[in-house]
């Protein structure tokens, strides 16, 4: 029995062993993936820091354009008001005038090709802008998964000393534990066990008065079979003296059935001699009326 607690003891002691293993697993795990995840949100940081300054030295490249643009125009209108009298003035200055044309339709072009980055640029900065948001909100996430973080990390430290506090006490305790525990299942044991010689006690007398019953069933059974047996033969006897009574009586019925109609052929016979007479009778009433008819004629006259 000491053997197998003992076994018991380092099974469980095993199970603590690896939960606390696998959740220092877990969080160490956690903690790379947080840092990844900062890295990543520093990164696309300094990429938008880039794309600012790039916005920057466009629209600065665009403002010194535009000043050397009307620097030109400026030399031009004053040239052009200083009007100069020899032909070789004139020539030189339409060549002047050529050549700033030239630079000036330069720079337009220059300027149109900045307008368009600079166009290109707002755009960017606008998608800059939805991830510098967004880059905020992964921060604010970021710095609520560092504070998890630490607070996961006090938890499992805590978790660490009560655990160590745990195996301590155990390792005192746990032999006053067993024995207590073992004390306990031998009283429950005990107890299962008087429950259970109850139990076949009343079983038993149960099973007895069953038995007892079931031969007073089987007498009552074979004594009811003789019975009806007794009852069939006295049935089967009563039934032929019935027969034969149905029999004669049927004789008997048939016997009425004849003298009956021989009464009913008579009583027509008698009835058709009735009417006959009657028919007589009749005849003879009526030549009664007919000659009283005639004598009340004769006394009349």
């Amino acid at each position: 029995m000491e053997e197998r607690l003992e076994e018991e003891r380092r099974r469980k002691e095993q199970e603590i062993a690896s939960l606390v293993e696998m959740h220092t697993r877990n969080m160490n795990e956690m903690k790379e993936m947080y840092e990844e995840r900062i890295c990543a949100l520093e990164g696309v940081a300094s990429s938008s820091t880039s794309n600012t300054d790039l916005l920057d030295a466009v629209l600065l490249e665009k403002e010194e354009l535009l000043e050397t643009k009307r620097k030109l125009e400026e030399m031009v209108k004053q040239r052009e008001s200083a009007c100069p009298s020899t032909a070789d003035a004139s020539v030189t200055a339409a060549d002047d005038r050529l050549v700033v044309l030239d630079l000036v339709e330069r720079t337009t072009v220059d300027v149109s090709d900045l307008e368009e980055k600079l166009r290109d640029a707002q755009s960017v900065i606008a998608q800059l802008q939805s991830n510098a948001h967004e880059l905020e909100m992964k921060v604010a996430e970021s710095e609520m998964l560092k504070i998890q973080h630490k607070e996961l990390a006090q938890a499992y430290n805590d978790l660490n000393e009560e655990f160590e506090k745990y195996k301590e006490i155990t390792a005192t305790n746990s032999q006053d534990n067993n024995n207590q525990d073992l004390t306990r299942r031998i009283d429950l044991l005990k107890a299962n066990l008087i429950e259970y010689e109850e139990r076949y006690e009343m079983c038993k007398r149960e099973n007895l008065e069953t038995v007892a019953q079931l031969e007073r069933l089987s007498g009552e059974f074979e004594r009811l079979k003789s019975g009806f047996a007794d009852v069939r033969d006295q049935k089967d006897s009563d039934m032929c003296v019935e027969v034969d009574r149905l029999r004669n009586a049927l004789e008997q019925a048939k016997e009425d059935r004849d003298r009956l109609r021989a009464d009913v052929d008579k009583f027509r016979t008698t009835i058709e001699g009735i009417d006959a007479e009657l028919d007589a009778l009749r005849a003879s009433n009526q030549r009664l009326s007919q000659e009283n008819d005639r004598m009340a004629a004769v006394i009349e006259r």
